[in-house]
């Protein structure tokens, strides 16, 4: 249990690798290129739909109560059943890294991990988990960056600062017309919102640029009467693809690095907190092979749904996914709901009732 253990990037699943593995004896270092708790680009929304992780350690500003999303209507979902938080990013991680740092873990911050280095890292170091995010070292050193483009979401995110009390709890998500994807309004609190909007890379390549999708963001802004002052702008790509293969030799690849988001809406904290303990297992019971395997065992029922939840969104026949969500809207009967997802796919009931453990 003395293995020597390499973890990359300070995010959530890096800061959760090195506190998993520490606690089972395991000698780990986390290198982070900037300063944990920095430079964070997502719209902080933490969703535990598989009721596995639970809620975050700290940073939960506030239980989310309803989602509302606008497409052909406007529909209110009641998700105070759901494990879905709105949390302050910042903090939590900076939780992680006192936790980790508790446990021992070695962190170099302002590390960044080289190319030329990457390949004696690699004889040096029992184990590496790469959560780097994207594109990954790995997939640098290796010459894979381009696997995370196809059906990537590519976003682009304002931090607001204006009047959001009327909120109360509430999310919203709009299904845009003339493209692939979505924006979102994200209340952190009463003065401040992560807003933003995310297209999906249909065609395998990127078929708008950051500075096209900001255009359209202020498009929408103006559009909903959006009025505040812009306090932080970002840019990112959510995978939507788990990368084949999840290893390389002795890495690992971990969240976004593996290309674990959900295909439905990008987000990847819960997946990414998954991977890194699942890694962790392995090596702790010498069965690094087994990574895919237990990885799968756990989110494939999760990852199968989105897809198909996705595709019925996008596809060119939009009824059925404008009844789906009348169905959820309306907290119709679960049965009936499975029903209507079976009737539409062939999908199993077993397969939607291991992911539909919510209590619709």
């Amino acid at each position: 249990m003395s293995s020597k253990i390499l973890i990359i990037g300070g995010g959530p699943a890096g800061l959760t690798a090195a506190i998993e593995g520490s606690k089972k004896g395991l000698n780990v270092t986390l290198c982070e290129k900037n300063e944990i708790g920095k430079n964070i680009n997502c719209a902080e929304g933490y969703f535990d739909l598989l009721n596995i992780n639970g809620p975050p350690s700290s940073g939960v500003q506030y239980k989310v109560k309803q989602l509302i999303i606008k497409s052909a209507k406007k529909y209110y979902i009641n998700t105070e059943n759901f494990n879905i938080w709105m949390i302050d990013r910042k903090t939590w991680q900076k939780d992680l890294l006192n936790k980790a740092v508790q446990q021992g873990v070695k962190i170099k911050e302002h590390h960044k991990i080289s190319i030329k280095k990457f390949k004696e890292l690699q004889n040096y170091y029992d184990y590496i988990l790469d959560g780097s995010g994207v594109p990954s070292v790995t997939s640098l050193y290796y010459g894979f960056k381009n696997n995370y483009l196809p059906d990537a979401l590519i976003t682009v995110q304002y931090k607001i600062k204006g009047d959001f009390s009327n909120f109360k709890n509430t999310l919203k998500v709009y299904l845009l017309k003339d493209f692939p994807g979505y924006a979102w309004i994200f209340p952190k609190s009463k003065l401040i919102a992560n807003i933003g909007m995310g297209i999906f890379n249909k065609n395998n390549k990127k078929i708008i640029n950051g500075s096209q999708l900001y255009v359209h963001l202020n498009e929408f802004l103006n559009e909903h009467i959006i009025k505040g002052k812009i306090i932080n702008k970002s840019a990112g790509i959510c995978p939507s693809i788990i990368l084949k293969p999840l290893r390389y030799k002795n890495i690992f690849l971990i969240g976004d690095a593996a290309g674990l988001t959900s295909p439905l809406h990008g987000g990847g904290l819960d997946l990414a907190l998954i991977s890194s303990k699942t890694a962790i297992k392995c090596i702790v019971q010498n069965k690094p092979q087994k990574y895919r395997e237990l990885l799968n065992n756990t989110i494939s029922s999760k990852i199968k749904l989105e897809k198909y939840l996705k595709n019925l969104w996008l596809s060119s026949n939009k009824n059925n996914f404008e009844q789906l969500l009348t169905l959820i809207s309306n907290m119709t009967n679960k049965r009936k709901l499975l029903r209507f997802l079976i009737n539409h796919e062939s999908i199993t009931e077993l397969l939607l009732e291991n992911y539909f453990s919510l209590k619709l």
